[in-house]
């Protein structure tokens, strides 16, 4: 103890060193178990950004070959039927749509660039993109091991 400005100091100065020391024996016994374990993290190529071939069928395929699934959660995939082509000014004939009608007529068409966010579909006004999808985070795809049982 240290008398410090005519109080004691009482503060326990070791403690940084034995918390020091045992985090050096973690991490050793963390290298340890990778040494005699193997460690291998799987690299996946990314899924397709655009459709293969111009087919959502050849897309999902080629995704799964490379390691992915389309989303489990709530949003817009290209799992879903009802993806066609459609004429909508400022936008490429190679788009695909997918059209959510509402009363009195209307209609609201997502592309393939909304694919992986939560599209909140109302009876009687214009569905609206309210965001990335927590599952996917706004890509659409999972890993497939991501999706196995342990």
């Amino acid at each position: 103890m240290k008398s410090v400005g005519g109080r004691t100091d009482t503060t326990n100065r070791g403690g940084g060193k034995l918390l020091s020391v045992l985090l050096i024996i973690l991490f050793l016994a963390g290298a340890f178990w990778i040494a005699k374990n193997g460690l291998t993290l799987k690299s996946y190529p990314e899924p397709p950004l655009t459709l293969v071939d111009d087919s959502v069928d050849k897309t999902i395929q080629v995704a799964a070959e490379r390691g992915w699934l389309p989303c489990t959660g709530n949003c817009l995939r290209l799992s879903m039927p009802g993806w066609h082509h459609q004429d909508i000014a400022g936008h490429p004939p190679s788009d695909i749509w997918m059209t959510y009608p509402f009363a009195g007529g209307g209609w609201t068409a997502y592309s393939q660039h909304h694919i992986g966010h939560i599209i909140r579909i109302y009876s009687d006004k214009p569905a609206e993109d309210i965001g990335n999808c927590p599952v996917c985070g706004g890509t659409g795809w999972i890993r497939k091991d991501a999706n196995a049982k342990k």
